[in-house]
């Protein structure tokens, strides 16, 4: 009997320690493939919509397109986004991730809605 113990003991401190830990690891995830983009096809580079105003988009004559469309084609991402990090949204941490599929927590907001509109 003292031997089970000691087995459930050892196995619910490695859970445990696992779920601790699992708050440490984070997540990073990309925009959906349908988030609009504008690309520049001279320089082969795309743009997040939240680095532009109008005025830059008709001066470099971009073109609407998609993530996945751009990506797909060979397309670079701006270096100014990607030091921005507008094409990346942290996610939760492993546990964070646990919690939210069992409904603890309710899912992070993306950053782009389901007609590929930027939010933020």
């Amino acid at each position: 009997m003292k031997k089970i113990i000691n087995y459930f003991m050892g196995a619910l401190t490695i859970i445990v320690i696992l779920f601790i830990g699992g708050f440490t690891i984070g997540s990073v995830g990309i925009v959906p493939d349908n988030a609009i983009v504008y690309v520049d096809e001279k320089s082969n580079i795309y743009y997040s919509p939240l680095s532009l105003n109008q005025e830059k988009v008709t001066k470099l004559n971009l073109r609407k397109s998609t993530f996945k469309i751009a990506e797909t084609l060979g397309y670079k991402m701006s270096e100014d986004d990607k030091q921005n990090g507008y094409f990346q949204q942290d996610g939760r941490s492993l546990s964070g991730m646990l919690f939210e599929k069992i409904g603890i927590l309710p899912k992070i907001k993306s950053r782009v809605d389901a007609q590929g509109n930027w939010l933020y």
